[in-house]
């Protein structure tokens, strides 16, 4: 016998310019709206959203790294941040040189502020700051021994970070989540003679990263932090920050003997690129999405649709496993990728999971599909102004009426 519905009615004009994700948490529903966030579609960087360096220094002395323009491409309606091989003196303002890291790692010098680095680089790194919200990025991890691409929350103050999450080339099946605070965070785990171990990790996952493209998600609240891998939660923490932070997303390179080590060999393949389609910001507060998204939304007259991988297995240590072995959060959203075209994504689906959604127009069907594993459709909606949505979700049944503008 069928479960009878829960049924929530959102029947109320929206702009879908500002796109929405849905969370269905057993009978809970969270409806996130989007903030702010880039698709990616021009061929250069929005300065006005992104610096290209960190604001510290256009240099990290102890990687031996500067990061430039250069290294920062787009193909496609997607951004490639690219390592690369290449010796280049940099000369440094005052301010942007690290004294301690400079006397740790013995640069060749010209002078006291021009150096020659051995990699150049690509990041990108928020304006703006962000105080909590819902954090998504979909990529194609790069590969090679020592690359170092990460997606993250900074802080300062002088150290509080989110990493929603750290890579290595040469660990094509994993992902590393962490967080850092300037005296410890509230849940580190205390080892032998009152040893703090920190609390980040390495999880596995049963597929390299670097096949397909992956969705990578981090919900930030007053009272917790989240990871999502394709929809599924793989990592939870009771800490939380009160400070508002910056977005960075981007590839370095690590160095034989220091963090994430080790560096690359010979074989590492230069240039080597980590490539993002999205990066895309929710939050609870309807009142503040539309003004954000009318200004900045670039619709995009090409049809992105870069499958994302389904649901990775992923093996979990100690005290990742107590918030997360029974939850069963799916998420869906809608995405408008050009006056005729919407994209509809299902990720956190198991196989367990019963999922339909139809979307029409005048009662008429412009999009009608049930499924057990995660999903991504491009749906053409005729230029029509208002589709409907209905998602029965298990027990669960969400309508909305979405005016298209």
């Amino acid at each position: 016998m069928k479960k009878p519905y829960f049924l929530l009615l959102l029947l109320f004009s929206c702009i879908l310019k500002s796109q929405y994700l849905w969370q269905i948490d057993g009978e809970k529903i969270t409806k996130w709206n989007y903030f702010d966030g880039d698709e990616f579609n021009n061929d250069k960087v929005d300065k006005s959203k992104w610096r290209t360096t960190l604001p510290w220094s256009r240099a990290v002395i102890s990687q031996d790294i500067v990061y430039t323009d250069s290294n920062i491409t787009f193909n496609d309606g997607v951004i490639q941040f690219a390592i690369k091989n290449e010796e280049s003196w940099v000369t440094l303002a005052d301010w942007e040189i690290d004294s301690a890291a400079l006397a740790k790692n013995k640069l060749q010098k010209k002078d006291s502020k021009t150096f020659l680095f051995k990699y150049s680089g690509g990041l990108l790194y928020s304006h703006k700051e962000y105080l909590y919200g819902y954090f998504e990025i979909k990529f194609k991890a790069p590969t090679g021994k020592g690359i170092w691409p990460a997606f993250w929350l900074y802080g300062g103050k002088p150290n509080n970070e989110i990493d929603f999450f750290e890579l290595k080339g040469e660990k094509e099946k994993a992902i590393h989540v962490d967080i850092h605070c300037p005296n410890g965070c509230s849940n580190y785990k205390e080892g032998w003679f009152g040893y703090r171990k920190g609390w980040g990790h390495w999880l596995k996952v049963d597929k390299k990263l670097n096949e397909s493209y992956n969705v990578i998600a981090g919900e930030w609240t007053k009272e917790y932090i989240k990871w999502f891998l394709n929809g599924k939660l793989i990592a939870y923490s009771n800490h939380s920050f009160e400070i508002p932070m910056c977005l960075t997303a981007g590839t370095g390179i690590a160095k034989n003997g220091g963090p994430f080590k080790p560096g690359p060999d010979k074989y590492t393949p230069f240039p080597n690129n980590f490539y993002v389609d999205y990066i895309r910001i929710y939050n609870l507060d309807s009142l503040s999405s539309y003004n954000e998204i009318s200004k900045n939304l670039t619709l995009s007259n090409k049809s992105k649709h870069k499958n994302v991988e389904g649901n990775l297995k992923v093996e979990r240590k100690g005290f990742y496993n107590n918030k997360i072995s029974t939850s069963k959060i799916i998420t869906i959203s809608l995405n408008q990728l050009s006056l005729n075209e919407i994209s509809l994504r299902i990720l956190g689906v198991k196989n367990t999971d019963e999922v339909s959604v139809e979307i029409s127009s005048n009662e008429v069907s412009l999009f009608n599909k049930k499924t057990t594993s995660n999903s991504e459709y491009i749906i053409v909606t005729n230029k029509t102004k208002v589709i409907k949505l209905k998602a029965a979700v298990n027990n669960q049944l969400i309508e909305e009426i979405i005016e298209i503008k």
